[in-house]
């Protein structure tokens, strides 16, 4: 008998007393949990109502179809054809020349594309290059 109650003592109290200490923290973080995919679920509807208001967001441009008159940077397909990484020259040749450029340093420029367009009205686009390498764009919402 007294084998078994050192057994019980060296064998089965610490695998309980692990089991406690295992399972204990586990609850304590349940509220912290639950809260982080309470934020978890409100962003995505964020997201979801943000992309609904800016469909070219989720990869739909936010205009009936395509408008084969407009050409250069006034063209909304021209706009889907930008990747990041592309050289200044190449996003002019889809682009055209912009209408201002900023300079920010000497490694940073902003090409920004502005004017009328028919049935729209006074729009603005841009593009920013880093290195002389295409790192952002806005596109212009060219919707009659």
């Amino acid at each position: 008998m007294r084998i078994n109650s050192w057994l019980l003592w060296f064998v089965a109290v610490p695998v309980v007393l692990m089991a406690l200490v295992v399972c204990v923290p586990v609850q304590a973080q349940t509220p912290e949990i639950d809260a982080l995919q309470r934020r978890i679920k409100s962003l995505e509807r964020e997201i979801a109502r943000l992309k609904a208001g800016r469909p070219y967001l989720s990869g739909r441009l936010s205009r009936p179809g395509p408008n084969p008159t407009a050409t250069g940077w006034r063209n909304p397909d021209n706009w889907c054809q930008l990747e990041r990484g592309m050289s200044t020259q190449q996003v002019q040749t889809l682009l055209g020349a912009p209408t201002q450029t900023k300079k920010v340093g000497s490694t940073f420029q902003v090409d920004i594309y502005q004017g009328q367009v028919a049935g729209v009205g006074y729009v603005i686009g841009e593009v920013a290059f880093e290195d002389s390498r295409l790192s952002y764009w806005d596109h212009p919402v060219c919707n009659p």
